[in-house]
């Protein structure tokens, strides 16, 4: 598997002999962790993603094939440096404020419109 990442993304990136695959296995299956030049990163991701997702679709049926299970990273050098968390911990999310407050002008119109048909009630027409 290591060794169709190395070619695809060899023949894929400017930087070819900046490209290195990390592998290591857990229970789950085995990890790919691509790391790459920061010049060829948006060459590895592509558009909306669509190069590392078609790379991610290969590396799966070939997984599928051996009867693996696999997961493509992917880090430029200045990650590997530094300990990025890819996600906020649950802590330090913050729910969003709801107002409550009903705006001036939609209390105005709703008061027009009450008076408006208290003023055109049928009752009132017939006396």
């Amino acid at each position: 598997m290591k060794n169709l990442l190395e070619y695809i993304l060899i023949h894929l990136v400017d930087h070819p002999d900046e490209v290195v695959i990390d592998e290591t296995k857990d229970e789950q299956g085995a990890i790919y962790v691509i790391h790459v030049h920061s010049e060829d990163v948006g060459r590895v991701i592509g558009k909306g993603g669509s190069v590392i997702q078609a790379i991610r679709q290969i590396a799966r049926v070939r997984a599928i094939k051996e009867g693996e299970r696999v997961r493509i990273d992917v880090y430029t050098d200045d990650d590997a440096r530094e300990s990025v968390p890819t996600q906020t911990p649950a802590a330090e999310v913050s729910e969003p404020e709801v107002q409550t407050e009903i705006a001036p002008e939609i209390e105005q119109t709703e008061e027009v419109a009450s008076e408006t048909a208290v003023e055109s009630s049928p009752d009132q027409d017939q006396n």
